[in-house]
């Protein structure tokens, strides 16, 4: 991604910073202005998940529920639930799972990765959702239709 914004380039079988990635560098804000947009709306997250479709939704309806609904943490279960309408099911289901993978995969991960969005994972497995919860980047980054809502649901 930072070679195809330019930042990066092949020289001598090394990747240097152009002299445009040297100045981002130095300007984080800026670095992270430009590469977060790429980075959640046009990156492949998971080149399986695209190929079936990807995630049920979009990016505007992906970040205002979770503007809302993780006000104060919310699950990937719940998530489903507020999104789709599913419950968690006793037994394997195609559809629910790989809507799920998607979900997680290809929408909180990447929030999460940006530091966007923090999973709570104290004391569970590997295969266990935690509780994801927005930072503080998350107000300074996005300005949602659902800012007001998210305010007024506290109280």
């Amino acid at each position: 991604m930072l070679r195809h914004l330019k930042l990066l380039r092949r020289y001598k079988g090394k990747l240097v910073a152009t002299k445009k990635g040297r100045e981002m560098a130095e300007a984080s804000d800026v670095f992270f202005d430009l590469t977060a947009p790429v980075y959640l709306y046009r990156f492949i997250h998971d080149e399986r998940i695209e190929a079936r479709g990807g995630p049920l939704g979009n990016w505007d309806i992906f970040l205002n529920v979770i503007n809302v609904e993780a006000r104060v943490g919310c699950t990937l279960a719940h998530l489903l639930k507020t999104l789709y309408g599913w419950e968690e099911k006793d037994r394997y289901d195609p559809e629910h799972s790989d809507m799920r993978f998607a979900l997680k995969f290809c929408v909180l991960q990447p929030l999460c990765w940006l530091g966007l969005l923090w999973e709570d994972r104290e004391g569970l497995r590997i295969w266990d959702d935690g509780t994801f919860y927005k930072t503080p980047l998350w107000h300074a980054a996005l300005k949602l239709e659902t800012d007001g809502q998210a305010a007024l649901r506290l109280v």
